[in-house]
């Protein structure tokens, strides 16, 4: 199989996506009560001193330039790995909210 023909995974657009929905569940965590300058410092804070959300945020960084890639040569499977992904997250985002 030559380079171009090789299968591209969708290991970034998967980080990608769980990083805007950890972000998103901080989010609604914070902006209940409206947005604030409060919420800014809680961000930065949670970005230095919360090791987990920093690694997730930082690979979904690292490896944002490959996302138009995999999405271009995404198959059936991938499309349902990444749904899942999203799907488990419901109930986390629903949390959120409550």
């Amino acid at each position: 199989m030559s380079p171009a023909d090789e299968k591209i995974d969708v290991k970034d657009t998967k980080e990608m996506l769980i990083a805007v929905n950890e972000l998103s569940i901080f989010l609604i965590g914070r902006l209940k009560d409206g947005i604030g300058m409060d919420d800014a410092m809680a961000a930065f804070a949670k970005m230095q001193s919360d090791e987990e959300f920093k690694n997730i945020m930082g690979n979904a960084i690292k490896g944002i330039g490959n996302i138009p890639k995999e999405i271009s040569d995404i198959d059936i499977a991938e499309g349902f790995e990444l749904a899942k992904v999203q799907i488990d997250y419901i109930p986390k985002i629903l949390g959120a909210i409550k």
